[in-house]
Order: structure tokens, then C-alpha cells, then sequence
């Protein structure tokens, strides 16, 4: 029974480990990060030296500049050094030739690159036969692994597939405490068995897991939170809100981190043409914001009947200054009437999605001026656009734009990389970023082999990562007026 190294791996491996009473241990992968685009992984390695490449590195022969051997040595010697804290005493793995089979344990794959890397290590150390046994998982990537090893068993494999996280309800981290003193319990185990049969060996060749390759349950959906629920590091508390106006109410959900007087700052989202506070990429980029320790406002823009026309002329969710305006006031109501969240009403940023960015950034400027006039109590510092449309904002607009603003394009998003180039360069009051000024900076991050809507195993990560970043960077910022 090996997992791979990273903490919830750890505690899906100890389970079925002791269900099967077999023995448990740990395999160490680390990506290859992209040379610039470190988030993009390009390849993987092991403690053990063993190395998979991806077919974006090889194509664009990537396996031999000398950044990324400048990584593969950054990351063997990290898989190395984890190895060695979480192991201890215990020593490396080694010989897997007297076990009958090898289970090996992710908490999910996205593009797999760690999983291959970690089926070569076991195969090096002359594994009989192999099963891949994760929780969810892309179908491209199931079908890649199958090729692999004798066997995989996936309980949950979406066809919209397109981050592990969005497949659980809760996505904590374990602490390294918690991994030590998993592998402290098995050592015993594993001496024990040194000297004696494989619990998982048998005269039979069946599969040790095949009675349970058909089980129907499944890791839980995302769905809407309950009014508290656990993070990594703190309580997330969670309202849902309804905002009055004269076609209707729009509703919203507030996640606030407790205590929040710990919180970077208040993110307001900004859907996409056609989608809504429900949009699961949304909802996944939002859920990794709070557990950085950032509050977030997913609000529908439109009311139900607004939604209802809308959904036969189209005519509004294009209509970038309704949309603008109409973020503004729920972001002037949410300030002004829920109580607790004082200390962030100077702290707000707004994250946009397609059209939604040039709405985020109108109205990160529009709260900014009621702002100075004294009419709001808001004051945006940072926005972040995801595959946004930028240039519908108007030109002189965007020149006055003086908000901290990253836009992340999908590498191969084709039509949209060169409307956000030229919004990005009419952006002319602030400065490229150079990773340390907190002020009146702009970024172009593209993300590569991603497209429109980051469907691609493991981009939306990239994304959600990025905005974290960039939000726990400019919210807690001085204001420069």
C-alpha cells in the first residue's frame, strides 16, 4: 500500500491500508513547474530520481534548457527532504517484488503527471503488479493511467471534469504532524511484516481491491456550504443574502473566515455572460480564496424576471455599465447592512469572469470615485480577471485605471488572448509588475494549454492560486491617494 506525499493522500492510504491490513508507505512526487509558469506542470520526478515528462515538454523540447534542470534539482532535493521528515527512522523504500500487489493512493488525478512518475518508481523497484486507486478523476487521465498498470478503480470520474477540489464539499489540509505519526504507526507494521508474507499476498490473483472497484458512493459534489464549516486554518462562516430592488431581489452568498479581523480583505465576483452565483468554477476559486483567508461575495447580478429576459434577448448580460452599476450597489449594500465585516469595507477587491471583468473593473473604479465623494463606505484595491473581456471596457476607461488589476488568459484561449494584450497595454496608469511594488501594477498571466473556460485538468488550480496571491497581496495594502 503506497500513497503519494502529499497530506490527504497520506490518510486515504492509512484507511484502506488498515482495511486491507496490508502494509503502508509513502512515495514522494514533485511537479516540474514550467520555466515562468511554475503552477503549469510539465513533467514530475520522485525521490528516486525517476522522471515523466509531459507531451506539452517534449514537443516543445523543454526536458533539457537549463531552468528546468535547475528545477528537477530544486524539486528532487524537496521530495528528498520530505522524505526524510516523514519517514524517520523508517527505511527507504525499497524492493516491492515480495509484495503480490501494489496499491497506490492519490486524492485525486488531474493530469497525473505525479501518478505516472510514481507508477515508474514502483516498477523500478520491480512492483508485480500494480492498482491505481483514487477517489475522482479526470476520464482522459483514468484512461491514460489504465494503460499503465493492471488496474484502476475511480468512484467519481465528471465528464466537466476540471480540478480535484471541485469534486469535495471540504478540501482541507492535514498537517505534517498528523503524516508522522501515520507513518510511526505503520513502522511497527512494517517490521513485523518484514520477516513474514505479505498481508496482501495470496494464491489468489485476484485483485485485493476488486470487491470494492464496483462501490456506488462517491466523494461529495460541491453544494451550497452550511452556516459554518471547517477550513484549513480557521471557520468559515457562511450567510446567504438577498438584496432588494424595484424588479425584484438578486441573491448572494457571503463566506467570511473567522475571526475576521484576520481576513486579507472581501472579494466580490463578477459572473460571466449567461452564468451565476452557482458557477462551480466560481464557486471552486472562491472556496480556495477563503481558505487563504480571504471573505467572498458571490451575488447574481440580475433578478429572476431581469434572468428570464435575459435568457431570450440576451440584452443585459452584455451590457457592461447595468452590470457595473448594479455590482456596485450590492457591494455599497452588503457594507451597509450586515453587520462584522467593518473591518474589511477598505479592503475590497473584485474577481471577473468573461464579461464580468469589464464590470469588475468599472465598478472597482465607480466604488473608488463614490469613495472619494464620501458616498460609499468601499474602497476596491486589486482585481483579477479570468479569461475576461477587458476591452469592453471603454478606452478611456481603462486609461484611468489605477487599481492593482491581474489578468489571467487561457494559453490556447486563441480569440481572447489578443483582446486582453490590447486592453492590457491601454492600461496606461499602472506599471508592469515587478513582484515587489504594491501600487498601481498590472499583470498578464497566461496560463498554458488552457482554454475559454480552464476546463483542462489542473488550470483552474493555476487560476485560483494566482488570485489568492494577488488578492492577499494589494487588499491589505496602504491606500495611495
Amino acid at each position: 500500500m503506497c500513497d503519494l506525499s502529499t497530506q490527504r493522500c497520506t490518510i486515504i492510504g492509512d484507511i484502506i491500508s488498515e482495511g486491507l491490513s496490508a502494509n503502508h508507505d509513502i512515495i514522494f512526487p514533485r511537479k516540474i513547474g514550467h520555466p515562468g509558469h511554475e503552477e503549469f506542470a510539465i513533467g514530475a520526478l520522485t525521490e528516486k530520481g525517476d522522471i515523466f515528462w509531459n507531451d506539452y515538454a517534449l514537443q516543445h523540447h523543454l526536458t533539457d534548457l537549463p531552468q528546468v534542470k535547475a528545477i528537477i534539482m530544486e524539486e528532487k532535493e524537496e521530495a528528498i527532504r520530505r522524505s526524510r521528515v516523514y519517514r524517520g527512522n523508517r527505511p527507504p523504500l525499497s524492493d516491492l517484488s515480495k509484495y503480490e500487489w501494489v496499491i497506490l493512493v492519490d486524492d485525486g488525478l488531474a493530469t497525473g503527471a505525479t501518478m505516472k512518475v510514481a507508477i515508474q518508481t514502483c516498477k523500478k523497484l520491480k512492483a508485480e503488479r500494480i492498482i491505481v486507486a483514487v477517489p475522482c478523476a479526470s476520464p482522459r487521465t483514468v484512461k491514460e493511467v489504465e494503460k499503465l498498470v493492471d488496474s484502476v478503480i475511480c468512484l467519481y470520474q465528471p465528464s466537466d471534469f476540471s480540478a480535484v477540489g471541485l469534486c469535495y464539499e471540504r478540501f482541507d489540509q492535514t498537517t505534517d504532524e498528523e503524516v508522522i505519526n501515520i507513518m510511526k504507526k505503520h513502522e511497527k507494521a512494517a517490521q513485523r511484516s518484514s520477516s513474514s508474507t505479505s498481508p496482501l499476498s495470496s494464491p489468489s490473483s485476484s485483485s485485493p481491491l476488486s470487491s470494492s472497484s464496483s462501490a456506488a458512493s462517491s466523494p461529495r459534489s460541491k453544494s451550497k456550504s452550511s452556516s459554518s464549516s471547517s477550513s484549513s486554518s480557521s471557520t468559515i462562516e457562511s450567510h446567504s443574502i438577498e438584496i432588494p430592488f424595484e424588479s425584484g431581489v438578486i441573491k448572494g452568498d457571503l463566506n467570511i473566515p473567522q475571526p475576521v479581523e484576520e481576513c486579507y480583505g472581501l472579494v466580490v465576483f463578477a459572473h460571466g455572460s449567461g452564468s451565476s452565483r452557482l458557477s462551480s468554477r466560481n464557486r471552486y476559486v472562491a472556496n480556495e480564496l477563503n481558505k487563504g483567508g480571504l471573505a467572498t461575495f458571490l451575488v447574481d447580478l440580475l433578478t429572476s424576471k431581469e434572468a428570464q429576459i435575459d435568457d431570450i434577448t440576451r440584452e443585459l448580460r452584455f451590457n457592461i455599465p447595468f452590470l457595473s452599476n448594479r455590482l456596485v450597489q450590492s457591494t455599497d449594500w452588503i457594507l451597509n447592512n450586515f453587520n462584522g465585516i467593518e473591518q474589511l469595507v477598505d479592503k475590497i477587491g473584485y474577481f471577473g469572469a468573461s464579461t464580468g471583468s469589464a464590470a469588475g473593473i468599472l465598478a472597482g473604479m465607480s466604488l473608488n470615485l463614490k469613495s472619494d465623494d464620501k458616498r460609499s463606505k468601499g474602497r476596491a484595491k486589486a482585481i483579477v480577471s479570468r479569461g475576461g473581456r477587458p476591452d469592453l471596457v471603454p478606452d478611456e476607461k481603462l486609461k484611468n485605471l489605477d487599481i492593482p488589476t491581474l489578468v489571467i488568459v487561457g494559453g490556447d484561449d486563441t480569440q481572447v488572448i489578443p483582446l486582453n494584450e490590447t486592453a492590457f497595454r491601454k492600461m496606461e496608469q499602472l506599471q508592469p509588475d515587478d513582484g515587489h511594488t504594491n501600487k498601481r501594477v498590472k499583470k498578464l498571466q497566461i496560463v498554458p494549454g488552457a482554454t475559454h473556460l480552464f476546463e483542462e485538468a489542473g488550470t483552474l488550480e493555476q487560476v485560483a492560486k494566482l488570485a489568492k496571491e494577488w488578492f492577499q497581496r494589494f487588499l491589505p495594502a496602504a491606500d495611495d491617494s
